[in-house]
């Protein structure tokens, strides 16, 4: 499958994810997030490097918030260049505005390398683990370098049967949607 494939699937998901009336994303994103406490690794996890959500995204803001109440390191993204850091987060006045308008730590925020779980944007993802991110690259380089478990957030229509996938596209461990959590196979599909 060629680029202009990903392209198609990306901008027909996108536009249904676009279209999920905000109370149904509400509701959904609401039991995604407590669906990942079920995961052991997740549970279990000291430091969790999560996104802060953006436009029709799972929404993340109260499950970052929650892990910060119960002592649970938090890092976010931030976007130097060509490559992706994660740095701790302790309370909203740690966030600025960032490149692509998504929140992120302030300059001042401590870098961390060694999260136990990330979570990972989707725009798709199959039941092997394939993800169909944003096409700039900037979570398969970081993963590539990562021990941790990885966990895609998607609303239940963004698990599709295909995605074309390069070998430096990284697979998640785990999907977790309103309606499943799904252990990936990480087979080649």
């Amino acid at each position: 499958m060629t680029d202009d494939t990903k392209e198609s699937i990306r901008r027909t998901l996108l536009q249904r994810r676009d279209r999920l009336p905000a109370d149904a994303a509400r509701t959904a994103s609401t039991s995604i997030c407590r669906a990942l406490w079920k995961i052991d690794g997740f549970a279990s996890a000291r430091k969790i490097a999560l996104y802060h959500s953006a436009g029709s995204e799972v929404q993340t803001h109260r499950l970052l918030w929650e892990c910060v109440s119960r002592d649970i390191t938090v890092l976010l993204p931030k976007v130097c260049g060509d490559m992706m850091r994660f740095h701790a987060v302790t309370g909203p006045d740690d966030l600025t505005r960032g490149r692509f308008g998504i929140m992120e730590p302030q300059e001042a925020c401590p870098e961390h390398a060694d999260a136990d779980v990330i979570l990972v944007p989707a725009i798709g993802v199959t039941r092997y683990g394939h993800r169909l991110g944003y096409g700039r690259g900037y979570y398969d380089r970081y993963l590539s370098g990562s021990c941790a478990v990885f966990i895609a957030l998607a609303y239940s229509f963004q698990v599709v049967d295909t995605i074309p996938h390069d070998t430096h596209d990284i697979p998640v461990h785990w999907i977790v949607t309103e309606n499943d959590t799904i252990q990936a196979s990480h087979k080649a599909a």
